[in-house]
This record gives C-alpha cells, sequence and structure tokens, in this order.
C-alpha cells in the first residue's frame, strides 16, 4: 500500500537548509495526520513500500535519500513541478 503525501513541515526561520521534518498523509479515517520523518521512513522500509506525490494529475514516487547525516524523501525529477514534495502546502504541527 502506497502512501500519498499531501503537505509537509519544515522548521520556521531559515528553512532553505532545513530538512523536511513531517509528512502529512491521510490516516485510514481519511484524517490528516503529521508522521515524523524518521519513524515514516522507518515504517515504509519495513513495510516494503513507497510513498508518492500527487498533484494536478501527475503522480511522482519518492525515493529515501542518506545525505550524510539525515535520511529523507526525494520526489523523482520529472516534467511536473506541481508533484514535487517542496512544492506542497505547508502545515504546522
Amino acid at each position: 500500500m502506497a502512501v500519498r503525501i499531501r503537505a509537509i513541515t519544515k522548521p520556521e526561520g531559515d528553512e532553505r537548509y532545513e530538512a523536511i521534518s513531517h509528512y502529512w498523509a491521510n490516516d485510514v479515517r481519511g484524517i490528516l495526520i503529521p508522521l515524523e520523518r524518521n519513524w515514516f521512513i522507518d515504517w515504509l522500509d519495513a513495510n516494503g513500500t513507497y510513498a508518492f506525490v500527487s498533484e494536478d494529475g501527475d503522480e511522482a514516487r519518492c525515493d529515501v535519500k542518506y545525505n550524510g547525516h539525515v535520511r529523507f524523501l526525494q520526489t523523482r525529477a520529472d516534467a511536473s513541478r506541481a508533484n514535487n514534495l517542496l512544492n506542497l502546502p505547508r502545515k504546522r504541527l
């Protein structure tokens, strides 16, 4: 079961260099909930599934990346900007 990410949370302030802290997805009841980055990536790995972004009819899969400090999700590049994680709505915790 793949998970559709609908929004993100990043630290406030100068967020250009800060990783996404939470990914927002709907739970089984359809309620939008925050999923902490490390927990969510571990859950994806443990369940053999993946996350994706789908906006404006375009869908992009998210790959787990590691920059030497943190693991994070990165949207696979395609021709659409609408389905990029960083273009999703921002939500506060």
